[in-house]
């Protein structure tokens, strides 16, 4: 393994969210240590590493699957980076953090594609293999489809389809499901349908097993009609979309499944249907398009926004010529539980009133100091 390892040890604690702290590592002949010099970020959040190597990164949402941390440092005008291996972040706990490797860092996919999409089945048991692609920000792709790769697969009921680590999709159940990969933030969504039997003693286009599994009764065709949970979706149309036929919001994105799916066309089991970090519910509250990517109003989502540190000095002399400090800005939308991490946001933009005094390097959000305040005199 090229390069030199930076830092060890990562302790998650609290649920929902994590707190990572990763200790130094003492090692006498090791030259590229993480020191103050050096940020490191995990799923767009990003910190300044402390002059012993350690670092603490709060609110790291915890059971997202695999993620990396990326630690970049300049020194001296020079900027290196490194990585960790895939690790997973739990709900509480400890875990170890592999080794970041100082030399060189993957890019983070702007995009994912799936396929086949849509699939079928007809039989229990019968399974789909998926291939994942990744696409990079030079147009480069990728098959990302393997676990090792880093992508994480999710179902939205495995009663009726599951899906393994590697993205072997199987049937289980009749019914209609939303698979979904990610990679490194990247996100590929493909439906599934499942029909298992063509029993149907009723008649109302549910079938007999699906009756049962959902409380309904196959010898009763009028459930089939009505709405258990009044979203605006007979109990027949929940079951043809996946959704929950006594819960009115499924994802919980702030519309109702009736509203997502006769009013707006989003996808009632997903809360952000076109991908752009804001929910459909906060898009609509907006007047956005939720199924748009490029339109947003952040002002209007936004109903607080924080940025780190305030101020801040940067101090520069003959021995040290470059001093920096790494930025952080998150906002809370007005939804009132979702708080997004804008500070390596693609669509982030930073500027200086002079920047012959300071600029910004590769990583987003790091302010370079690029003169001595003498040199102005």
């Amino acid at each position: 393994m090229k390069g030199r390892i930076a830092s060890h040890m990562l302790r998650v604690v609290a649920l929902g969210s994590a707190l990572l702290c990763a200790a130094a590592v003492a090692h006498a002949r090791q030259q590229a240590q993480l020191n103050e010099n050096c940020t490191v970020s995990v799923l767009n959040r990003t910190v300044r590493v402390n002059p012993d190597g350690s670092w603490v990164l709060p609110n790291v949402p915890a059971n997202f699957g695999q993620v990396k941390a990326r630690a970049t440092c300049v020194q001296n005008g020079v900027t290196t980076s490194g990585e960790s291996d895939f690790f997973n972040v739990p709900a509480g706990g400890a875990v170890n953090l592999p080794p970041i490797v100082m030399g060189s860092a993957t890019p983070v996919p702007t995009s994912l594609s799936a396929t086949p999409a849509p699939l079928s089945f007809d039989a229990a048991g019968q399974a789909a293999q998926l291939l994942v692609r990744a696409t990079y920000p030079d147009g480069a792709t990728r098959d990302v489809t393997a676990a090792r790769a880093g992508t994480n697969y999710t179902t939205s009921n495995p009663a009726i389809a599951t899906v393994g680590d590697d993205g072997l999709v199987t049937a289980v159940a009749s019914g209609a499901v939303v698979i979904q990969a990610t990679n490194d933030g990247a996100t590929a969504i493909i439906a599934a349908n499942v029909v298992l039997s063509s029993a149907d003693s009723d008649g109302d286009r549910i079938p007999d097993e699906a009756e049962i599994r959902l409380r309904l009764d196959p010898h009763h065709p009028i459930d089939a009609q009505e709405d258990f949970d009044r979203d605006g979706l007979t109990n027949l149309r929940e079951f043809s979309l996946g959704t929950d036929l006594r819960d009115p919001d499924g994802d919980g994105d702030g519309l109702s499944d009736g509203d997502e799916v006769n009013r707006h066309r989003t996808a009632p089991l997903l809360p952000d249907t076109d991908g752009d970090r804001i929910p459909d519910g906060v898009e609509v509250r907006t007047e956005t398009d939720p199924l748009d990517r490029g339109s947003y109003d952040l002002k209007k989502a936004a109903a607080g926004s924080v940025l780190r540190p305030a101020s801040f000095a940067l101090t520069t002399s003959v021995l040290f010529p470059v001093a920096s400090q790494q930025l952080s800005w998150t906002v809370t939308l007005i939804d009132g539980k979702t708080t997004l991490d804008l500070t390596a946001d693609a669509r982030t933009v930073y500027s200086s009133s002079d920047l012959t005094v300071c600029n910004f390097g590769a990583q987003k959000g790091l302010v370079f100091c690029t003169r001595h305040p003498a040199a102005s005199a």
